[in-house]
């Protein structure tokens, strides 16, 4: 299955050359920053991912040639259940109600992406489980989205690649850890002394 994304055709824009020497400091995170300083730094942040976002909507708009916005939603949430759910818990991971997380598993089901089957546990549960073909589906995304980072990185320096992974890679971290249940924000001081270090060039 091969496809690619309908804004594949634009060109990345070319973001600068290497700056030798440079450092990116992150200030105001932590438990310490306060309300008004979260706010204006979470903005810029708005503003500087939109380029990840537009990547991420170019290819899903790829995939819909192949699968719908709402089933894709819900492999992606069954992969991050570990592959293998109920259909309570696929509901609260949509968050919707599970009369409707069990028709879209029947659909899903008749396309081959997911299996079916009664709860070892409980004969009145049915369990959830991602099918070779669902997989195949997350993979395409997934490739898609490489190929689309890898066409703008291509045009960054050494120091800003460095420096985005870094930052990105702390973000998934966090936002993984907050969506725990009962999880509460990381204290200040817990990792990096609760912000980013100075990050210099090797």
């Amino acid at each position: 299955m091969t496809h690619r994304g309908k804004g594949s055709g634009r060109r990345a824009t070319e973001v600068g050359t290497e700056r030798r020497g440079a450092a990116v400091t992150v200030d105001g995170a932590g438990s310490g920053a306060d309300a008004a300083g979260n706010r204006s730094y979470a903005t810029e942040l708005e503003a500087a991912t939109r380029g990840l976002l537009e990547v991420n909507e170019q290819a899903l708009e790829s995939m819909g040639e192949t699968i719908s916005l709402d089933h894709l939603r819900a492999l992606q949430a069954l992969r991050r259940l570990g592959s293998t759910s109920t259909v309570g818990e696929l509901a609260v991971a949509l968050a919707t109600l599970s009369s409707t997380v069990s028709r879209l598993s029947d659909r899903l089901s008749a396309d081959g992406l997911i299996t079916r089957r009664p709860s070892p546990r409980d004969r009145r549960s049915t369990v959830l489980e991602l099918a070779a073909a669902g997989q195949a589906v997350l993979d395409e995304l997934v490739a898609l989205r490489i190929d689309a980072f890898e066409r703008v990185i291509c045009s960054m320096g050494r120091v800003e690649r460095e420096a985005l992974l870094f930052g990105t890679r702390a973000f998934t971290q966090t936002h993984a850890h907050l969506a725990q249940p009962d999880s509460a924000a990381p204290e200040a001081g817990a990792a990096d002394d609760g912000r980013a270090r100075t990050h210099q060039p090797p």
